[in-house]
């Protein structure tokens, strides 16, 4: 699919030709729906986050671009207490 940015209001197309690249070298491919759904998500951050997010996903080889957690989230999976573990 084309690296082009899509005209979207507020893309970081910087960030943008990042992830088209990182997708072609990790050869994933975008497909029509892919950026569709990636732009939606990046236009939800602002532009720094934007950059911060495709980083992460560059750095951790992901195939998608994912929003920063905000601090109230839980942790994934149980949390548990070793001090209280008969070892």
């Amino acid at each position: 699919y084309k690296r082009q940015p899509p005209h979207s209001e507020g893309l970081n197309r910087d960030a943008w030709r990042e992830f088209c690249e990182h997708r072609k070298d990790i050869r994933k491919p975008l497909t029509k729906l892919a950026v569709t759904k990636n732009v939606k998500v990046m236009c939800s951050m602002t532009e720094e986050q934007q950059q911060d997010a495709v980083d992460k996903t560059i750095a951790n080889r992901w195939t998608g671009i994912f929003p920063p957690r905000n601090g109230n989230q839980k942790p994934a999976g149980k949390v548990y207490n070793l001090n209280n573990l008969n070892l």
